[in-house]
C-alpha cells in the first residue's frame, strides 16, 4: 500500500485551502499598520531609497522621519515584496495580497507532506494515510489564524513556510542526507529568523534534535551553513536582530510615545511573561481558533519518532511568550498550531483504528468535527463588508505629526511622524 500522498489529493487540499481566501483578498486592500510598513519599505527599496521607512512611529532614537528600518522590521518579506510593488504612492492594489495566498497554499502543501510522514511513522498506509494527508493539509489550510494573516501583507505566512520546510527537510534522508537536502534545510533555518524574529529558536531546536539522534555530522554542517548565512545577513543589514527594543521596555506601545525611555523591572517582565503564556494557552485551546489540533497533538506526544513537531512548535511558542512587552496570540500561534496539525490529524486516525472496532460512523464523526470546526472558523474570519479605500489626501508642508501616518504615507508618498498621544500601534 502506498506510503506517499496522492498528487490529486494534495492538489485538492491546495484548492480547498485557497477557497476561503480569494474573495477577501481581492475585495480590497486589508489595511493594518504592519501591512503599511512592509509596503512602505518595499516601495522605498523599489525606488532605490534602501531599506527605509518614510514614517517615524518609534521614538527611542532621534532622527528624521525617513530612517533605516532594519532594527524595526525583519527584512526578508519586504525584500520579496519589493519585486511586486511600484514605487508610486497611492492606495495599494488588492492583487498584492495574492502573494499571501500563494504562501498559504505552499504551507498547506508542506502540511500534506508532513502529515504523510507522521502517518508513515505511526504505521498508517493506504487510505488511512491519504485521509491523514487530507486532514492535516486542511487543518493548516483552514487554520483561521492563518486565513486572516494570509489575506494581509504580513510576514507570518512566509515565516510559516520556512518553519514547515525546515522541519520537513530535517526528517528527509536521515541516514545519509544528500547535499540538496542539507542546503535546503540550512537555507530554511538561516532565513526563517529574517522573516519572523522569533524563528531563531528553530536553529538550536533542530540542531539539538539532529545531535541527540546521532546525526552529529549533519548538525555540524547545518550549524556552519546557518552561521555563514546569518553572518552575511548581519553584515548586510548592520543589525544583529530586529526588534531588540522589545526586550528593553515594559510595553511595545511605550516605544511609540515621543520621549520614550527604555527600561523595565523584573516584576514587569514576570507579569508580561505570565500574561503571554495564559493568552496563548487560552487561544490554542479555543475551538474556533484551532479546532481539535492541540488536544489530539498532546495525546500523540507519546508516540516515538514524531516528537520533532512538538519540539519545534513549543520552541516557537516559548520564543514569543518570553518577549514580555508584546502580546498577540492570534499571530504568534500560527506556526506552533500549523506544526502540531499533522500530529493531531494522525492521532485522530490512530485512535479511531484502535478503539472504533470497525464503527465507521465514529470516524465520520471525528472527521466531521475536525473539518467542521476549522471550516466554520475559517469562514467566519472574513464575513461581512469590506471597508472601502480612503479618499485621496493632500500632501502637507513639512513633516506632519499625525494620528495615522501610515495611511498618509501610503497615499501621498510623503514623510510623517506619529502624533503624541496616538494609541494605534502595529504588532511585532
Amino acid at each position: 500500500m502506498s506510503a506517499r500522498p496522492q498528487p490529486w489529493l494534495v492538489a485538492l487540499v491546495v484548492v480547498l485551502a485557497l477557497a476561503p481566501r480569494v474573495a477577501p483578498a481581492l475585495r480590497g486592500f486589508n489595511f493594518s499598520p504592519d501591512a503599511a510598513e512592509y509596503l512602505l519599505i518595499a516601495r522605498s527599496l523599489r525606488a532605490g531609497q534602501g531599506f527605509t521607512l518614510p514614517i517615524r512611529v518609534r521614538f527611542t532614537r532621534p532622527g528624521p522621519a525617513r530612517h533605516e528600518a532594519y532594527a524595526e522590521r525583519a527584512p526578508l518579506y519586504p525584500w520579496l515584496l519589493s519585486a511586486l510593488v511600484r514605487p508610486e504612492p497611492g492606495w495599494p492594489s488588492p492583487r498584492l495580497q495574492l502573494s499571501g495566498l500563494a504562501l498559504a497554499a505552499l504551507a498547506a502543501l508542506l502540511a500534506c507532506s508532513l502529515s504523510a510522514e507522521v502517518a508513515r511513522r505511526r504505521g498508517l498506509r493506504g487510505p488511512p494515510l491519504q485521509l491523514a494527508v487530507l486532514l492535516g493539509g486542511l487543518a493548516v489550510g483552514w487554520l483561521p489564524l492563518l486565513v486572516r494573516a494570509s489575506v494581509h501583507l504580513w510576514a507570518e505566512p512566509l515565516g510559516l513556510v520556512l518553519a514547515l520546510g525546515a522541519v520537513r527537510l530535517a526528517w528527509a534522508d536521515e541516514e545519509r542526507p544528500r547535499a540538496p537536502v542539507l542546503l535546503g534545510e540550512a537555507l530554511c533555518l538561516g532565513l526563517a529568523r529574517f522573516a519572523r524574529p522569533e524563528a531563531w529558536v528553530l536553529v538550536p531546536a533542530l540542531l539539538g534534535w539532529h545531535w541527540v539522534a546521532g546525526q552529529r555530522r549533519r548538525a555540524l554542517l547545518l550549524a556552519g551553513g546557518v552561521a555563514l548565512l546569518n553572518g552575511a545577513c548581519v553584515a548586510l543589514t548592520g543589525v544583529l536582530a530586529p526588534q531588540l527594543e522589545l526586550l528593553q521596555t515594559r510595553r511595545f506601545e511605550d516605544l511609540m510615545a515621543p520621549g520614550a525611555q527604555l527600561g523595565v523591572s523584573s516584576s514587569q517582565v514576570a507579569q508580561g511573561i505570565a500574561r503571554n503564556a495564559w493568552h496563548q494557552a487560552k487561544d490554542a485551546l479555543t475551538p474556533k481558533h484551532a479546532g481539535l489540533i492541540v488536544p489530539l497533538a498532546l495525546l500523540g506526544l507519546r508516540a516515538p519518532g514524531v516528537r520533532l513537531l512538538p519540539l519545534a512548535a513549543g520552541a516557537l511558542s516559548l520564543a514569543t511568550v518570553i518577549v514580555w512587552s508584546t502580546d498577540d496570540p492570534s499571530r504568534f500561534l500560527i506556526a506552533p498550531l500549523a506544526l502540531l496539525a499533522p500530529l493531531g490529524a494522525v492521532e485522530l486516525l490512530v485512535r479511531w483504528r484502535r478503539h472504533a472496532g470497525g464503527r465507521r460512523w465514529l470516524l465520520a464523526l471525528g472527521v466531521g468535527l475536525w473539518l467542521g470546526i476549522l471550516g466554520h472558523g475559517a469562514g467566519r474570519t472574513w464575513r461581512g463588508r469590506h471597508a472601502p479605500p480612503p479618499a485621496p489626501l493632500a500632501a502637507r508642508e513639512g513633516v506632519p505629526a499625525l494620528a495615522d501616518p501610515w495611511r498618509y504615507a501610503l497615499l501621498t508618498g510623503r514623510e510623517a511622524t506619529l502624533a503624541e498621544g496616538a494609541v494605534e500601534a502595529p504588532h511585532r
